[in-house]
C-alpha cells in the first residue's frame, strides 16, 4: 500500500474517532476500532492490528485474518454494487434526485 494511501486511511480512522468522541460515545469502558476499508480493500492500521488480534485470540483458523479481510471485500463489493445498480437505475428512469 502506498504512503499516500496510508495516510488517507489514517486521516480517516482520526476523524472517525473524533467523531464518536464528539457524541460522547466512547466513555467508561468501551472498545472501539476505528474500522476503515477503502473502496479497493485495503484496510485501516487500527483495523488490521485488530484483525490480528481476533487472530491471534482465533486459534482454530489459521487463516482467520485473510478469511476475514476477504469476506469484508466481498461485502464491499455487493454494497457498492448494489448502490452503482440504484444509482443507474434512477438515473435512467429519472428519478435520480442528485444526491
Amino acid at each position: 500500500m502506498s504512503k499516500k494511501v496510508s495516510k488517507v486511511l489514517a486521516d480517516a480512522e482520526k476523524v472517525k474517532t473524533k467523531q464518536y468522541v464528539d457524541l460522547g460515545l466512547l466513555s467508561g469502558d468501551v472498545f472501539f476500532v476505528p474500522f476503515i476499508q477503502d473502496l479497493t480493500g485495503n484496510l485501516g492500521s487500527k483495523a488490521d492490528a485488530f484483525l490480528g488480534k481476533l487472530q491471534d485470540c482465533s486459534a482454530r483458523l489459521a487463516n482467520f485474518k485473510s478469511a476475514v479481510k476477504t469476506a469484508l471485500t466481498a461485502s464491499l463489493v455487493v454494497s457498492l454494487s448494489k448502490t452503482a445498480a440504484e444509482f443507474n437505475s434512477g438515473f435512467l428512469d429519472g428519478t435520480f434526485s442528485g444526491v
